[in-house]
This record gives structure tokens, C-alpha cells and sequence, in this order.
């Protein structure tokens, strides 16, 4: 057990029991970019501009989230603003929903996302998406898009070409389905995703 200190701020080095390093929640406090808080009503740059002092404390949170399965009820509750998708809006469905959770809340998401679940997808399950990754973005998915027919059109006189808007998908979906698909993957042996079997 090896802990480097640097500023205040203590970076964890091949610990064994560790599941959060200091130096990972560090970076991504320091690094909040402007955003809108959540209903706890700190602001962004709290984060921002107290990271070295809030490290230590929000590690400890979310080991002992990750650790128990179970989160601060607060981080359940969002702020909902009705957006209009066209102007003026006559109807609810002529409305998109934007729900702000809790500043805290959507950090410690991100680090166990990245931490813990991409790791465990097999990359080949993620090669053609293009939303919600850190590579991923229209301009890739156009890219690989004009690669892929000017490949066949090499061979081929002409390219036909589907495309399907799952825009909506994730509104369908089986939780109880998904919670079991979750734990096939191999995220280290603790209780966290029976949490979101619960919260849904």
C-alpha cells in the first residue's frame, strides 16, 4: 500500500482494496466544466474550484457508494424544465423534458461508468455505436458512414442503405431484462447494481 501526496491531494499507487483513487475524483472535480446544479443547489464551481479539499471526502462517498449499493436519496430527484421541440408549443409531446440531478450525483456516475461498466462490455458490443462514448460523435458516425460505402461501392454499382431512429429506444426497455444482462458482465463483486434495479 503506496499513497503519493502532492498538494494536499493523495494519490493512491497499486492499492489493492482501493476502489476510487484520490487522484481520479481530483480530476475530475478540477476539470467541471459551467453546468447547471442540481436540486442540492451547489453550484459548479464549488467543485471546481475546491477540489483539492473535496477530494478526500467525495472518494469516500463514492467507495462507500460502490462498497453498499446504495446512494443519498436526494440523488433520485432532478430538476425537470419543459424544453420546446417547436415554437409554439400546442401540445405536451410538442415538449422535451430536461432533468438537471445533482452536480455530485453526475460526477460519481461518469467516474463508475467509466470505471467500472466500460471496462466490462466487450469492445466489440460497442463498435458501431457512435452516442454516449467519449470517442463517439456525428462526424465519427458520418465518417465510418462514407468509409463503409466507398468500401462496397469498389465492388458493388450501387449501395442501399437503412437507417433507424432509436431515439426513443431506451423508453422501451425491460429493466428487469437489462438488470440481468448487467449482471453477466463482470463488474467487481459488490452489490451497486441491485441499487438500480431498485430505483427503477
Amino acid at each position: 500500500m503506496r499513497l503519493i501526496v502532492t498538494n494536499r491531494v493523495a494519490w493512491c499507487v497499486g492499492l489493492s482494496g482501493v476502489i476510487t483513487c484520490e487522484y481520479e475524483v481530483h480530476s475530475i472535480l478540477s476539470s467541471v466544466k459551467k453546468t447547471s446544479p442540481g436540486v442540492d443547489d451547489i453550484p459548479y464551481w464549488v467543485f471546481k474550484h475546491c477540489a483539492v479539499e473535496l477530494t478526500p471526502v467525495v472518494t469516500y462517498l463514492i467507495d462507500t457508494i460502490v462498497s453498499n449499493g446504495t446512494h443519498p436519496p436526494i440523488w433520485l430527484k432532478a430538476l425537470v424544465t419543459p424544453v420546446p421541440k417547436k415554437t409554439p408549443p400546442t401540445d405536451f409531446s410538442h415538449l422535451r423534458p430536461i432533468s438537471v440531478t445533482p452536480i455530485l450525483s453526475r460526477l460519481a456516475e461518469r467516474l463508475i461508468v467509466r470505471k467500472h461498466l466500460l471496462p466490462a462490455i466487450p469492445s466489440d458490443q460497442l463498435a458501431d455505436q457512435f452516442a454516449y462514448r467519449p470517442s463517439g460523435s456525428t462526424s465519427s458516425a458520418l465518417i465510418a458512414t462514407m468509409h463503409h460505402i466507398s468500401r462496397l461501392l469498389e465492388s458493388c454499382s450501387y449501395v442501399r442503405r437503412i437507417l433507424i431512429d432509436y431515439s426513443k429506444a431506451f423508453d422501451t426497455i425491460n429493466h428487469s431484462i437489462l438488470f440481468r444482462k448487467l449482471l453477466k458482465l463482470s463488474i467487481p463483486s459488490n452489490n451497486f447494481t441491485l441499487d438500480f434495479q431498485l430505483s427503477n
